[in-house]
């Protein structure tokens, strides 16, 4: 269960990671104003040969010679439309060194002089979403796309935004817009594979993250969330491939030795699985996830000592992260109840037991004591059908959408033809949010992952 427990932390957590500047109107966008700002008067011998020496000094990254340059631009020029592409240059510039008041000093003057300009409203925007101040960037950047985007990093801001409020198909329709506006803007593309695995289409998620990788292929990060993207569609060998590459790539990539471990669990190597999480516990001490997924690989081994050791430590850590505690309460009632078991028969329960008491619950409809029955049958034995499929279930009936999907996409990829993969694929096609028509395009929604073979 671990891929998908951290997944929502973990993406977050390497979105960060992405080296990528914010998309924020530059010297570059100076070009356009050559062009855009006044349609009716030519730009003057002057007027252009600043425009030149501005972006030839940012171009060479010598700012106090480019802070003079916009100076004089700002003192020389009369058309407010060119003056504000200044002021909107100067502003990111300032960004850059840290100046923030002067920055967002430039961009109001730069809305102030062309209030209906979208460059001008989409650079202010980006400082508002970077200064974590939404309430002042959804205002810019929603007017900015209302009046005609020109900036993908616009967009990807206004899409950022959409999934910080939980809007998935709001963050969808922003990052397909910036993508319509520059079709390899990478993190529009990396944003838009997270969305595809929140809405249940992993293997568009994949696709996603390939792009990312093939053009950063010696960064870890789009290895890793492939890897998860891979994981979710029940192709556990792909995805060890990936995490691998991931931590060949970046040694201290924590989350990634996490993710390595837990597909060697789910593959059948709790041994290689135990030496990754002891990897991602040096680099990430008192992690509840790590501590968790140690429990269960030392379970999966027969440790009795060492599985109780770890219950306490993972229970312990659990305790105190509210984000596990609000994410992961199914999941602490079910490592509670397996300390409680070794704590009373002073032994390990066996797949036998844990699956008679699970039937027990399942037809009695005691959801949570059922889930947490399989969960544990589960840890023993990752890969049994009717297993899966019940969880898959029991997952759905609980509000466990992201559970839901992976265990029935790992039924399915495992049982295509078993007694109840009717049944899953039913159950999957329900869980699977169908995607909106693409720009300029008709309606296209794609399958399912595992619903049709």
């Amino acid at each position: 269960m671990r891929t998908y427990r951290k997944f929502v932390r973990a993406i977050a957590m390497l979105a960060v990671a992405l080296v990528f500047a914010a998309a924020v109107l530059g010297a570059g966008a100076l070009c356009a104003a050559q062009e855009n700002a006044s349609q009716d008067k030519p730009l003057s011998e002057g007027e252009a040969r600043l425009l030149r020496q501005i972006e030839e000094a940012v171009a060479a990254g010598n700012t106090d010679e480019a802070q003079v340059f916009m100076a004089r631009a700002l003192l020389f020029f009369e058309d407010p439309a060119l003056k504000s592409r200044v002021y909107a240059a100067r502003g990111h510039l300032n960004m850059q060194l840290g100046l923030t008041d002067d920055a967002i000093s430039d961009l109001d003057q730069a809305v102030r002089l062309a209030p209906d300009d979208p460059a001008a409203l989409q650079a202010r925007g980006i400082v508002f979403y970077q200064l974590k101040r939404p309430g002042l960037a959804i205002p810019d950047l929603d007017r900015a796309m209302e009046l005609g985007p020109t900036d993908p990093g616009a967009c990807t801001a206004r899409g950022n935004l959409h999934l910080d409020f939980g809007n998935l198909m709001g963050a969808l329709k922003a990052y397909d817009l910036a993508l319509e506006l520059d079709p390899e803007y990478t993190e529009a593309i990396f944003q838009r594979g997270y969305v595809y695995s929140r809405l249940g289409h992993f293997n568009l998620a994949v696709e996603a993250f390939t792009r990312v990788a093939d053009e950063f292929p010696d960064k870890a990060f789009p290895f890793n969330n492939r890897g998860i993207a891979l994981s979710q569609a029940g192709r556990e060998a792909e995805s060890l491939a990936d995490f691998q590459k991931a931590v060949d790539t970046d040694s201290n990539y924590a989350s990634a030795w996490s993710n390595l471990g837990y597909t060697r669990f789910l593959m059948g190597d709790a041994k290689g699985a135990l030496d990754a999480y002891e990897k991602a516990d040096d680099l990430e001490r008192d992690n509840a996830y790590c501590l968790c997924n140690q429990a269960e690989a030392n379970f999966r081994l027969g440790e009795k000592i060492k599985t109780k050791g770890a219950l306490k430590k993972c229970l312990k850590a659990a305790s105190q992260d509210a984000f596990f505690q609000r994410e992961e309460a199914y999941y602490i009632a079910t490592l509670e109840m397996l300390k409680e078991y070794v704590d009373k028969n002073n032994e390990l329960p066996n797949e036998d037991i844990l699956l008679e008491k699970a039937a027990g619950a399942w037809d009695e409809d005691r959801r949570k004591q059922a889930f947490s029955f399989y969960t544990m049958a589960y840890m023993l034995n990752p890969n049994r059908a009717e297993t899966l499929f019940r969880l898959g279930a029991l997952s759905d009936r609980l509000g466990r959408r992201s559970y839901a999907l992976n265990f029935l996409n790992r039924f399915l990829a495992r049982n295509p033809d078993h007694e109840l993969a009717g049944s899953a694929r039913e159950l999957l096609e329900s869980l699977v949010i169908p995607l909106p028509p693409a720009p300029g395009m008709g309606a296209a929604s794609a399958p399912a992952e595992n619903a049709k073979r």
